[in-house]
């Protein structure tokens, strides 16, 4: 029985699959590349492990296991990112991201927030993971797996209106390829503030003031945290999520992003 079903799990995919319109979300050529087929030239500054990342076939569960395509950008759009091997500093706290944040990652997130774009979890956080690692020592990176991962959260009232949380599907991600730990609901989102991209640095600040809270603490208490969010651009958002941890005796944070500004943690 369970070969019988995992056989129409799969005819279900592919017929599902040659429905669902796999182009790239930057130029929109098809994304059924046959195997192998990579750019002419990896620019400098991509990271080691560039090569595997485009050759990996991305997939995504929509229901009863049922997988879609995932890879979201092409090969030679996913090289029109800007890769970042450096970390900077929001106050006392590392923040850390494999992209600097340009009009290509600007479009891939907006698809991923507002267009019910869930494909981009994977492969984003698959570079997320990789940069955390980066940033760890070899003597630390075992320690990895000790930490736990949490998203800033979202009102209740926006994740209804969207249906998921972004950051959370980013955090579990990459939870999931680090092998850490994952709590959707340590830190939450108590009063609902207007969207960050329309205000100015003060404005920002003032717009997430007292919003986030703990709970549980003890349920978690003395872990290290590893704070996710898709962006970080002036870094109010999460210089109040480090405030609120703080506050409830969580001292060792990092702050991990699919893409960070210039201007993030200046």
């Amino acid at each position: 029985m369970g070969r019988i079903l995992g056989v129409l799990r799969d005819f279900l995919s592919f017929v599902i699959s040659s429905f669902f319109t796999n182009e790239c979300l930057i130029c929109h050529i098809p994304l059924y590349e046959p195997d192998g087929i990579l750019p002419v030239s990896i620019q400098d500054g991509w990271p080691e492990g560039t090569v595997i990342f485009l050759q990996n076939r991305f997939s995504f569960n929509i229901l009863w296991g049922i997988s879609l395509p995932g890879k979201v950008l092409c090969n030679d759009c996913w090289l029109k990112l800007r890769p970042v091997s450096d970390y900077t500093f929001l106050d006392d706290i590392p923040v850390i991201a494999p992209f600097r944040t340009n009009e290509t990652l600007l479009k891939v997130i907006r698809y991923l927030k507002f267009s019910g774009g869930i494909s981009v979890a994977k492969p984003l956080s698959w570079w997320m993971a990789k940069a955390l690692r980066n940033y760890a020592s070899p003597c630390d990176s075992a320690l990895l797996i000790q930490k736990l991962i949490i998203p800033v959260p979202l009102h209740n009232s926006r994740r209804r209106e969207r249906g998921y949380n972004q950051a959370s599907l980013l955090a579990s991600c990459v939870s999931a390829e680090l092998g850490c730990r994952f709590s959707a609901d340590l830190l939450v989102r108590v009063r609902n503030t207007k969207s960050q991209s329309s205000l100015d640095a003060p404005g920002r600040r003032e717009n997430v003031l007292k919003a986030f809270d703990v709970l549980d603490i003890n349920k978690f208490y003395d872990k290290d945290i590893v704070l996710v969010d898709d962006l970080v651009t002036t870094g109010e958002t999460a210089r109040e999520c480090i405030r609120i941890l703080k506050l409830n005796g969580f001292s060792n944070i990092i702050v991990l992003s699919a893409g960070k500004s210039l201007s993030a943690a200046d």
